[in-house]
């Protein structure tokens, strides 16, 4: 019989009843013209342990392991040696030869394991698992294990031997589709008209050429005064040129718009209509992004506008110079986030930190989204944003490569509080419902990596702590790192002044 071997069954001695159940189940299986060989230690050791177990790696295809408490609380240490070894040789497992297995529940799984996609044999009574992990194993060529190795006169291995044992591995994408969430929420009913209507020659007389939408409103709020009209929040208005557009009718009596238009001249025009060219589509997406705006205020989340980067919202702080926590559902459990949190809740005064996120309507492909984009900020009272660098964007520059697992995380936050109880986000409007849905929108890709897609729904109540966790630790790094920046700016500026 060959030395080589299909898979090597990395376990703990506990365990062995369930392996040697699975050893039967593997050797049914016909790979390449030959049924499945396995390595498993009680029939491979017959001399020195290490020597046997550095053999079985070195000539399996596949490495195996038997996921149990056991299996990552071994008294021994050999089953961490031998999944350590395994990870050295592929860490991202792109080329699939790692293959975690589930026996039973596992309460703990090392971090570098918990992104690749297992394969859970714990309740299997359909056998989908098992046949999955025999279709991983079938599908993959046969990989060497074994590179060529030049030997120096002196017995040793040359530099380039070093470096080819050691280089990675390159993937080969299978033809496999993949689905990545992304940061975009559908948006599934709109509004069914928009009023429009211009300004009047008397309103036109206030400016010399440009209409300024602030001093406009200051002009609104002045009539409104006079007429001794009920106090309220303007209704949200789009001005291009000297014509408004509003959701709301502009001549309805009553309306703080009948002051400063022509009435006779007020237009409806249906929601399609307005998307037939470029200009009209504008004016759509900035009233949508306005119904947004206004809809997060009214859930008690303050705002502020960064040029180049839009509007973003963020948590009011606690009464008291105390954290404040929110408690949600990631997926099916309860998960507690903090959203503000007293940078030095000891001293007199304080900075704080804030959850938050810009909120942006796009239009992609004729369709619209909700884009939600999660940030963190730093306020010198509570409400007014500080000035310079954001925490932010510092820690989304350090991890601007995140995992699928962590969007998710974020827009399933943010989804929870735009929801506000309701199945989608629904925000009302005179001329109907502008409705959101709080699935996030996919990519397929005709490409992936059999065998390593994970379901992000089944982790995303696991996962959803370290996430909070991890990003404190960044959050609180990102801050520590501005401040010693302002401080050297600090000091190069007293330098000068010296000079």
């Amino acid at each position: 019989m060959t030395d080589k071997r299909d898979v090597f069954l990395s376990h703990a001695a506990i365990d062995k009843p369930f392996v040697r159940s699975l050893a039967s189940r593997l050797s049914k299986i016909e790979i390449n013209g030959h049924k499945l060989t396995y390595w498993l230690d009680e029939a491979e050791i017959t001399g020195s342990v290490p020597g046997a177990i550095n053999k079985g790696l070195e000539k399996s295809r596949f490495f195996a392991a038997i996921m149990s408490p056991h299996y990552f609380d071994s008294s021994s240490g050999w089953t961490d040696a031998e999944w350590h070894a395994a990870l050295h040789i592929d860490p991202d497992n792109r080329s699939t030869w790692f293959l975690p297995i589930l026996s039973s529940n596992c309460p703990y799984i090392p971090i570098l394991l918990r992104h690749f996609r297992w394969f859970d044999l714990r309740e299997d009574s359909s056998g989908k698992e098992f046949q999955r992990l025999a279709d991983a194993i079938r599908g993959q060529q046969i990989r060497q294990m074994d590179r060529g190795r030049e030997i120096t006169p002196g017995g040793g291995m040359s530099l380039g031997s070093i470096v080819a044992e050691r280089a990675p591995i390159l993937p080969m994408p299978d033809k496999v589709p993949e689905r990545l969430t992304c940061n975009l929420l559908p948006i599934i009913d709109l509004p069914k008209t928009i009023f429009s209507a211009p300004l009047t020659a008397e309103t036109r007389r206030h400016f010399k050429t440009h209409i300024a939408k602030k001093a406009l409103v200051e002009i609104i709020e002045r009539n409104a005064r006079a007429e001794e009209l009920p106090a309220r929040r303007i209704p949200p208005f789009r001005l291009s040129g000297d014509t408004i557009f509003s959701f709301y009718r502009l001549d309805k009596p009553g309306s703080v718009f009948r002051s400063i238009i022509t009435t006779r001249r007020c237009l409806q025009q249906s929601f399609q209509k307005m998307l037939e060219d470029a200009d009209g589509r504008l004016i759509v997406v900035s009233l949508l992004n306005m119904a947004v705006q206004s809809h997060a205020k009214s859930l008690g989340l303050l705002n502020s506008y960064e040029a180049g980067r839009g509007w973003r919202f963020f948590f009011p702080p606690a009464h008291g110079k105390i954290e404040k926590h929110i408690d949600w559902r990631p997926s099916r459990k309860t998960a507690r986030r903090t959203v503000t949190k007293p940078l030095k809740p000891n001293e007199p005064k304080t900075e704080w930190l804030h959850a938050g996120a810009y909120l942006d309507v796009v239009e992609l492909a004729k369709d619209f989204f909700l884009k939600i984009r999660p940030t963190w900020l730093v306020t010198l009272d509570g409400r007014t944003p500080k000035s310079g660098p954001e925490v932010g964007r510092v820690v989304n520059k350090w991890t601007n490569r995140e995992r699928n697992l962590s969007i998710l995380y974020h827009i399933r936050f943010w989804t929870t509080i735009l929801c506000s109880g309701q199945s989608d986000i629904e925000i009302r409007t005179p001329t109907g419902p502008l409705r959101i849905s709080s699935t996030p929108a996919q990519l397929e890709l005709p490409y992936g990596i059999a065998s390593d897609l994970i379901d992000p729904e089944k982790l995303l109540d696991v996962e959803a702590r370290l996430i909070a966790e991890s990003e404190h630790e960044l959050v609180k790094a990102a801050i520590e790192f501005l401040a010693e920046e302002e401080w050297e700016s600090e000091q190069e500026d007293e330098t000068l002044t010296d000079q």
